[in-house]
């Protein structure tokens, strides 16, 4: 019977042992071991307190409930993974977690930065896809200038400033992307960096250029007078527009993983051929524009902006500003009694500069050969001005001159340009130039007098170039040039 007795009493005792045990185990508010051998409460709110740092006023606190997992995981996968997360997001009774130690030694600028979570999935549904948080591109700052421009002309003016601006910005970029494709060591990571570059360079000119284009769309009922050349711009726009797009999307057919140097040159090929779509967009802008810029007053604001009477390359006149010298040279002698003769000057094999030394070379080269002829042109006498036409033409205006006259000066300048060696990267490159000459008739505008002059330069072509030739009313002719006597020099083009 005592043996029964001590039985019964060590069962009870075991028993009770164990449901004690039991209780211990399952308390919610004590600890367990992490992985890190670390003791992390359970009911701890300190990791939640970088994610909702940033968190609006009003914003729900995220939910903590499980998220069902895709269907193709397994129910052990989904509870490990869960397993995993709550583990992780435990914070130690004693000392800080990694995070804690990072953010208690991070700057304050740091702080305000939005930290990246996982958090977006845990609010929203499973399936539905988180919204977009990123913020709209700014509006570039000429919209002010558009919205303020309210009369026709003034407008069509911004447009033209507008256009530049854009255009120089995303010149800047070609020029520097063709120096380091045409300097550096070419690797198939470094052109992928390059392209990605170019390509976002071109989407923010694009987006810009569309912006424009639709602004100027919004007022076409009220062009009024300029309803025509505007009508011509948005054209214009439009259609390079589209060549800039179809050039960018070239930019992903290209491979640069089998081979980097022929790669790279593709590369080089798709520059040139956004040089040439902005080369094409001045030339087809700025004569559309140009009898209004030509009579556009000049206000204290315009050394803020772009001078569009200017070519940005050269520093010369440009299109508008040879209208202006003109319409000024009209004015002063509205019966047309006093000379005037113009010459155009077209580098020859111009194209082939750019080609073998990329469009950056070709500019310094056109404002050396621009300083050489403009050196050349009469100070304080006479009324001889010095202009660039159009991508390598440059042309004088020379007042109070004959035709003849007006070919001496032709040749002064091909003889001297011919004369200098132009070294770039080590190189001597000689340089020749056609020109045309014609004197200004009775009634000439300004239209008949540059077709004229470009008719004729184009004649000097079939033979080869570098040489000059004369239209005084039956047609380009050529005549017995006069010698120089041309000293030989060096002009160094550097990078």
């Amino acid at each position: 019977m005592t043996t029964v007795i001590a039985i019964l009493i060590v069962s009870t005792l075991n028993l009770g042992l164990g449901y004690a045990l039991a209780l211990y185990l399952h308390q919610p508010t004590l600890g367990v071991r992490s992985p890190r051998g670390r003791r992390s409460s359970r009911t701890a709110a300190v990791p939640n307190e970088p994610a909702t740092r940033n968190a609006e006023p009003n914003a729900e606190p995220p939910t903590t409930q499980p998220v069902a997992g895709p269907k193709n995981k397994t129910n052990t996968e989904s509870a490990d993974t869960e397993s995993i997360a709550t583990e992780t997001a435990q914070t130690a009774d004693t000392g800080t977690t990694d995070t804690e130690a990072e953010t208690e030694n991070a700057s304050p600028a740091s702080l305000d930065m939005p930290i990246q979570t996982n958090e977006s999935n845990l609010t929203d549904e499973p399936g539905e896809p988180a919204e977009d948080d990123t913020p709209e591109p700014p509006a570039p700052q000429w919209m002010e200038w558009i919205a303020a421009a309210t009369e026709p002309e003034t407008r069509l003016i911004t447009a033209a400033k507008i256009l530049r601006l854009e255009a120089s910005e995303h010149r800047k970029v070609l020029v520097e992307l063709d120096a380091c494709l045409r300097g550096d060591t070419l690797e198939s990571d470094r052109l992928d960096g390059f392209r990605a570059r170019l390509h976002d360079a071109n989407q923010r000119y694009l987006a810009h250029q569309k912006i424009l284009a639709s602004s100027l769309a919004e007022h076409q009922a009220s062009w009024g007078e300029w309803a025509e050349p505007a009508t011509d711009v948005e054209a214009t726009l439009s259609g390079e527009t589209a060549r800039f797009e179809a050039a960018d999307g070239e930019l992903e057919t290209l491979d640069f993983s089998a081979d980097a140097s022929s790669g790279g040159a593709r590369l080089l090929s798709m520059i040139a051929k956004l040089f040439d779509a902005h080369h094409r967009l001045r030339d087809g802008i700025e004569p559309l524009l140009t009898p209004l810029i030509a009579g556009e007053p000049v206000d204290s604001d315009e050394a803020a902006e772009p001078n569009l009477r200017l070519d940005e390359t050269t520093g010369l006149k440009n299109r508008a500003g040879l209208e202006q010298v003109l319409c000024q040279w009209w004015q002063d002698d509205p019966n047309r009694v006093r000379q005037l003769s113009v010459v155009l000057l077209d580098v020859d094999r111009f194209g082939t500069i750019n080609e073998r030394f990329g469009v950056p070379a070709g500019d310094r080269m056109l404002v050396a050969i621009a300083k050489v002829v403009a050196g050349l042109l009469r100070k304080n006498r006479g009324f001889d001005v010095a202009a660039r036409f159009d991508g390598q033409r440059l042309l004088l205006v020379l007042g109070d001159t004959g035709p003849h006259g007006a070919t001496s000066a032709a040749e002064r300048a091909r003889q001297a340009v011919e004369a200098a060696d132009f070294e770039l990267r080590e190189e001597r490159i000689t340089v020749t130039l056609s020109c045309g000459v014609t004197d200004v008739r009775h009634d000439d505008t300004s239209k008949t007098l540059f077709d004229r002059a470009m008719k004729t330069v184009r004649a000097c072509k079939p033979d080869g170039g570098n040489r000059t030739l004369l239209d005084e009313g039956n047609g380009p002719e050529e005549v017995e040039p006069p010698q120089y006597n041309v000293e030989s020099h060096c002009i160094t083009l550097n990078d």
